[in-house]
């Protein structure tokens, strides 16, 4: 399954903590889930409501004597303001934190280990085996490389303060020769 004969590319042990593991679930959602081009929905509902307030309500009040159709539609317009930019990225660092607590195993302490093709998680309970075909993306950031998608595991996180002097530059570029147009740096 592995590609022992060639060698681990890197061994990593580590204990995920929750403010991680909520952090890779940010991420995962912002490339795979709902957060998904959230700025962009930001920035439509933001321009639609500044033109309803600044032409839709003095050219709607030229013709009609009330100004409730535009001022409905400029309050649905804050309503989804309010939905993207406060709610929804609350309920999901919320879902991340209750995935978390309800994986016990998610935060005791495991040994990563890299291959060319696969990868193995081993713990004192479980040991769980993978190949980088079956995950969707690697995403990194400063503190995280954050591997998506996986059959037994949805989340690999790796935290970079786990790893050895060089390690996060040859993880790096493993990832990103594996993943090519799949990998994804986030500053």
């Amino acid at each position: 399954m592995p590609t022992f004969y060639e060698g681990s590319v890197g061994t990593v042990e580590t204990e995920i903590t929750r403010e991680e593991f909520t952090a890779a679930w940010r991420l995962d959602q912002e490339r795979n889930g709902r957060l998904k081009n959230i700025g962009v929905k930001r920035a439509a509902a933001m321009a639609v409501f500044l033109a309803v307030i600044f032409w839709g309500i003095p050219s709607y009040s030229r013709y009609f004597a009330t100004v409730w159709a535009p001022l409905i539609l400029a309050a649905g317009c804050g309503a989804v303001l309010v939905y993207y930019g406060i709610l929804l990225p609350r309920w999901v660092e919320q879902q991340g934190e209750a995935c978390f607590d309800s994986q016990v195993l998610l935060g005791k302490p495991c040994e990563v280990q890299l291959y060319r093709d696969s990868y193995i998680i081993k713990n004192a309970w479980e040991t769980i085996t993978g190949h980088w075909t079956d995950n969707t993306a690697c995403i990194e950031n400063a503190d995280l490389f954050v591997i998506t998608g996986g059959w037994d595991r949805n989340l690999l996180v790796i935290p970079k303060r786990s790893l050895c002097s060089g390690q996060a530059e040859v993880f790096h570029a493993h990832f990103e020769r594996t993943f090519a147009k799949r990998f994804f740096v986030r500053t």
